[in-house]
């Protein structure tokens, strides 16, 4: 018992010391990278709010997209990648793995939806696809979920793993029926 108390304790410390740009109403607009050479910042604009990258040697910044809603992004521990979970509205979020030295992004949707057929009908609802975290420097971790909206109304969570390369691997999928 007193292990696992411990693991959480550490497990907690880790999370609560984990570096995230939640945006646009996080505590932190800036988000450097673990060797401070690129930075991930929020730049407002006339219409709505846009997340640049700049380049601390070069001073090159360089706008990515931007921020209907929400989102969060955050570095790998190299500071090769960073993903960006984009809460665009209330039945939807995209998520994508950029390239730090490219800013060639892969986009989780497509990707799943390419790999995995089985998939493939629930993205027409309420469809949130959301990195939950990096698994070491070239993976992260991705859960798909959301709900259908047509009868009969169905919750669903797949899990994936998915590379910097774009290969998917599918961890689990639970689906079950919306009961009035």
């Amino acid at each position: 018992m007193l292990v696992r108390s411990l693991g959480l304790v550490v497990l907690v410390a880790v999370l609560a010391n984990a570096k995230m740009l939640n945006l646009p109403w996080g505590p932190m607009k800036r988000l450097p990278s673990p060797d401070g050479t690129l930075i991930l910042y929020e730049k407002a604009s006339a219409s709505e709010p846009q997340l640049w990258i700049e380049n601390a040697r070069t001073q090159r910044h360089t706008k990515l997209f931007d921020i209907p809603s929400t989102l969060s992004a955050a570095w790998s521990a190299d500071g090769t990648a960073f993903y960006v979970n984009d809460h665009a509205g209330s039945d939807e979020e995209l998520a994508y793995i950029y390239d730090a030295a490219t800013l060639q992004r892969i986009d989780i949707a497509a990707r799943i939806q390419a790999e995995d057929p089985k998939s493939r009908p629930f993205t027409n609802g309420h469809a949130y696809f959301h990195v939950e975290r990096w698994e070491g420097n070239q993976e992260v971790a991705v859960r798909f979920f959301g709900h259908t909206d047509e009868p009969p109304v169905t919750d669903f969570v797949f899990r994936y793993r998915i590379s910097r390369t774009g290969v998917v691997k599918k961890q689990s999928q639970h689906t079950a029926p919306v009961k009035d």
